[in-house]
C-alpha cells in the first residue's frame, strides 16, 4: 500500500495497473501526483506551474483549432461569395447581350431596290446557270455577280434612290447541253428612282 506524501491517507495503487508518468490524485487531499518508478512506486506531487502549462497548452491547442475552423469557414463563405459574383456577372453579361441582339433585330432594314430579270436562249427559253454581271452606268467594273437559277431567273437588291444600272450575260467559260454556240445579247440598262422592282430580259444570241 502507498501512502500519500502529503496527508499520509492510503492510496489504492496497483503496480500492475499504472505507469510511469501518470497522473494519480489523493481522494483525501485531492493532491496530484505524478508516478515516477512503478516499482517500487515513487509518487512526485505535480506542481501548478505544470497544471498551468499544460492547461496553456490544452488552450493553445483549443485556440488554434478553433482558429483552422474559422479559417475554413472563411474560406468557404469568400468561395461561395466570389461564386454568387461571377455568376451575377455572367447573368448581366448574356442580359446584356440578349438586349444587344434584340436591339439588333429590332433595327429597321434599310431600304433597297430589286433588279429581277431572266436569262433566255436563242429560242426564247430559260437558260440556267449564266453568269450575269451588273454594274453601275457611272463605273466600268461590275459590282455584282450571280448565276441564273433553274427557271433562268435572277435577282439582285441595289441601294434605293435615283441610279442607272447595266446588266449583261458573260459567257467565259460556259458551257451548254442544249446549244452549241451561245453569245451574250445586248446590255440592258436599268433606271432605278427609289426602292421599286425593275424587271428584265437578257436574251442570248
Amino acid at each position: 500500500m502507498v501512502a500519500c506524501p502529503e496527508c499520509e491517507n492510503d492510496l489504492d495503487i496497483d503496480e500492475d495497473e499504472v505507469d510511469e508518468g501518470e497522473i494519480v490524485s489523493c481522494p483525501e487531499c485531492g493532491t496530484d501526483f505524478e508516478i515516477i518508478t512503478v516499482n517500487p512506486i515513487e509518487l512526485k506531487p505535480v506542481e501548478e506551474e505544470e497544471v498551468e502549462e499544460e492547461e496553456e497548452e490544452e488552450e493553445a491547442e483549443d485556440g488554434d483549432r478553433k482558429h483552422r475552423l474559422l479559417s475554413s469557414t472563411a474560406s468557404r463563405l469568400t468561395a461561395r461569395l466570389l461564386a454568387l459574383l461571377i455568376g451575377s456577372l455572367l447573368l448581366t453579361l448574356v442580359a446584356g447581350s440578349q438586349v444587344l441582339v434584340c436591339a439588333g433585330e429590332n433595327k429597321p432594314e434599310k431600304p433597297y431596290a430589286l433588279i429581277y430579270g431572266t436569262v433566255y436562249g436563242p429560242d426564247d427559253h430559260s437558260v440556267y446557270g449564266v453568269k450575269v454581271k451588273i454594274r453601275r452606268a457611272t463605273e466600268k467594273k461590275a459590282r455584282w455577280e450571280l448565276y441564273s437559277d433553274h427557271s433562268g431567273e435572277f435577282a439582285q437588291r441595289v441601294p434605293a434612290g435615283k441610279a442607272d444600272y447595266v446588266v449583261w450575260a458573260d459567257l467565259k467559260d460556259y458551257k451548254s447541253f442544249n446549244y452549241k454556240h451561245l453569245a451574250p445579247g445586248s446590255e440592258v440598262t436599268v433606271h432605278i428612282q427609289n426602292d421599286e422592282r425593275q424587271d428584265i430580259s437578257l436574251h442570248l444570241k
